[in-house]
């Protein structure tokens, strides 16, 4: 009963994401990171401007990219975040239609997210 009892718990802690793997040699688990995310508004784009939101920031420099269907650069935006909510209108380049991709980089330059959108005329 007790095995069972912390095979519940521990699948409970791994599932909601309080636990993740670890290295053998290790004791102690490892926290898992925080996940970032990008919402656009309207999907599908239906003018050359769309509202970004993005969920789980820190209090450092961002930088967002986005791309046409062709991997041409349409737009990039660089701000500052000081809260883990924020939104970005973006003005998409006249005449972007298709596919598009959101990409939201560290000051470094490291991808922490990225998202598809559709943009229709």
């Amino acid at each position: 009963m007790k095995n069972r009892v912390t095979g519940i718990v521990f699948t409970i802690l791994f599932s909601s994401g309080l636990l993740a793997q670890t290295n053998s040699d290790k004791e102690s688990f490892t926290p898992v990171s925080k996940e970032i995310l990008i919402n656009i508004m309207p999907n599908p784009v239906k003018n050359t401007r769309l509202v970004v939101k993005l969920e789980g920031l820190s209090n450092q420099q961002y930088i967002l990219r986005v791309f046409n269907n062709n991997g041409a650069i349409a737009a990039v935006e660089k701000f500052i975040s000081v809260t883990s909510t924020a939104f970005k209108m973006i003005e998409l380049k006249a005449g972007f239609k298709g596919y598009g991709r959101m990409q939201l980089l560290s000051e470094s330059g490291k991808v922490l997210a990225q998202s598809k959108f559709l943009s229709v005329d």
